[in-house]
C-alpha cells in the first residue's frame, strides 16, 4: 500500500513539471542554469527545491556546484553562507559568481531574485555567443595555412608543370 504522503506529492504538478522543463535542454557550462533557477523560483518553488530540481537535470560540473550548495545548508549554514561560499569559489566563480551572490543577497534580505537570474542568464548567453562568433572569426585565418599547403602545390603540378613541359619540348631538340 502506498503512504498517503507519497500520493500527494505525486500529484503536485510542481516538481514533475519543472522538471520536464528544465530537462528539454540542458546547458554546458551552466550558462542557462541562473534562468532554469528563475524559472522554478517563478513557477513557486523555494530556493533549496529549486537548486535540487536544476541540479538533477544539469551538466556534471554544475550539478556538483549546486550540490556543494545544497550540503553547506543541510548541515547548518545558512542559505546566505552558502551562496556566498559558491560566488567566492575560484574554480566556479566566473560562471556562479553573479547568480551566487544574487541568491546570497535574495537569503539575507528577501530581495526579488527572479528577474535578476534571468538578466544574468541573458548576459551569460550573450557572452557565450560573443565567443563562439569571435571563434568563427577566426576560422579564416586559421585556414589559410592548410589551404595554402594543400592548394599550391597542385596548382604547380595542374598548371605549371604542364605549361612548362609544353614551352620545353618546343625548344628542345
Amino acid at each position: 500500500r502506498a503512504r498517503p504522503g507519497r500520493a500527494a506529492a505525486r500529484r503536485r504538478p510542481s516538481g514533475c513539471a519543472i522538471s520536464r522543463v528544465l530537462n528539454t535542454r540542458p546547458s554546458s557550462a551552466g550558462v542557462n542554469m541562473p534562468a532554469m533557477i528563475a524559472i522554478c523560483r517563478s513557477a513557486g518553488s523555494p530556493t533549496r527545491t529549486a537548486i535540487r530540481l536544476v541540479a538533477e537535470v544539469s551538466p556534471e560540473e554544475t550539478a556538483a556546484a549546486l550540490d556543494v550548495v545544497t550540503s553547506h545548508i543541510l548541515v547548518g549554514r545558512s542559505e546566505e553562507e552558502a551562496w556566498r561560499a559558491l560566488a567566492k569559489d575560484p574554480l566556479r566563480a566566473p560562471v556562479w559568481g553573479r547568480p551566487a551572490g544574487d541568491l546570497a543577497r535574495n537569503a539575507s534580505s528577501g530581495a526579488a531574485v527572479v528577474e535578476m537570474l534571468r538578466a544574468q542568464a541573458r548576459r551569460a548567453r550573450a557572452e557565450r555567443r560573443g565567443a563562439i562568433e569571435k571563434r568563427a572569426r577566426t576560422v579564416g585565418v586559421s585556414s589559410v595555412l592548410p589551404l595554402m599547403v594543400c592548394f599550391l602545390p597542385a596548382f604547380i603540378l595542374v598548371g605549371v608543370v604542364p605549361i612548362i613541359a609544353g614551352l620545353a619540348g618546343n625548344y628542345v631538340p
